[in-house]
C-alpha cells in the first residue's frame, strides 16, 4: 500500500501540469494586482476568486480559472487512479487485492491533492505578503480545509462518473457536467470557510468516499474477470 502511494506521488502524479496551474494563478494574480487593484481591499475574497473557490459574474477570468483548475483536478485524479491498471492490471490485482488498491489509490489523491494545496497556498500566501498585503492566518486556514474537502470531494466525484461512464460520453458526463454544477455552487463556497457549517461538507465526503468506493470495486472486478476471460 505505501510503496502503491510512493508510486503515485513520485510517478502518477502530472508535475508539469502543477507548475502550469501555479503559473497561472501566480500570474492572474499580478494582473488583478495591475488592472483591478481595488480588489487586494479584501484579502480573502482576492485568494478566494485567484484559486477558483468563488467567482465574479462579471469576469470571464473568474469563470475560466475555474474550469482550468477542476479539469486540472479531474486529470490529476484519472491518471492517478487508472495510470498503474492501464500498463499493468494483472501484476498489481495479483499482488494487492482490489479493495485495497482502491483505498489505497483515494488515500493517494487525498495526499497529493493536499500536498498541491499546501504548495499553491504557501506560494500565494508569501506573494501577497510581499505586495506589502497582510492575510488573517486564522480565516485563512479555514479556507485551506474547506477547499481541500471541495477539491477531494470533486475528484472523488468525477472518478465515480467518469468510471461509469468510460465509453462514448465520458468526456461530457466526467467533465462538462461537473464543471457546470460547480460554477452554480461555487459562490456558496465561501460561506462554508465563514460559518460553522465545515461538517456537512465532512459528512458528504465521507458519503461520495463510500459511493465512489462501491462504484471503483465493481468496475475494477469486472474489468479484471473480462480480461481473464479474453486470455482464455
Amino acid at each position: 500500500m505505501i510503496s502503491l502511494i510512493k508510486r503515485d506521488i513520485l510517478k502518477n502524479t502530472k508535475y508539469k501540469y502543477i507548475l502550469y496551474i501555479i503559473t497561472i494563478y501566480l500570474l492572474y494574480l499580478i494582473f488583478q494586482k495591475i488592472i483591478f487593484p481595488n480588489n487586494f481591499k479584501d484579502i480573502i475574497k482576492l485568494f478566494s476568486r485567484n484559486l477558483g473557490i468563488c467567482y465574479d459574474t462579471n469576469h470571464f477570468l473568474d469563470i475560466l480559472i475555474i474550469l482550468l483548475t477542476n479539469f486540472f483536478l479531474s486529470y490529476n485524479a484519472i491518471s492517478i487512479l487508472f495510470t498503474d491498471l492501464k500498463y499493468g492490471k494483472e501484476q498489481i490485482l495479483l499482488r494487492i487485492s482490489t479493495k485495497k488498491y482502491i483505498i489505497t489509490k483515494l488515500i493517494s489523491i487525498l495526499i497529493i491533492t493536499f500536498l498541491i494545496n499546501l504548495i499553491i497556498y504557501l506560494i500565494l500566501t508569501l506573494s501577497i505578503t510581499l505586495m506589502g498585503y497582510n492575510i488573517y492566518n486564522f480565516v485563512l486556514l479555514k479556507l485551506f480545509i474547506m477547499d481541500l474537502i471541495i477539491k477531494i470531494l470533486f475528484q472523488y466525484i468525477v472518478i465515480a462518473i467518469y468510471t461509469l461512464f468510460r465509453k462514448n460520453i465520458s468526456i461530457f458526463f466526467s467533465f462538462i457536467t461537473p464543471l457546470t454544477a460547480l460554477l452554480k455552487i461555487n459562490s456558496g463556497k465561501i460561506f462554508f470557510a465563514y460559518n460553522n457549517n465545515m461538517y456537512i461538507l465532512l459528512l458528504i465526503l465521507i458519503l461520495i468516499t463510500i459511493f465512489t468506493y462501491l462504484i471503483l470495486k465493481l468496475k475494477i472486478i469486472n474489468l479484471f474477470e473480462r480480461s481473464e476471460k479474453n486470455e482464455i
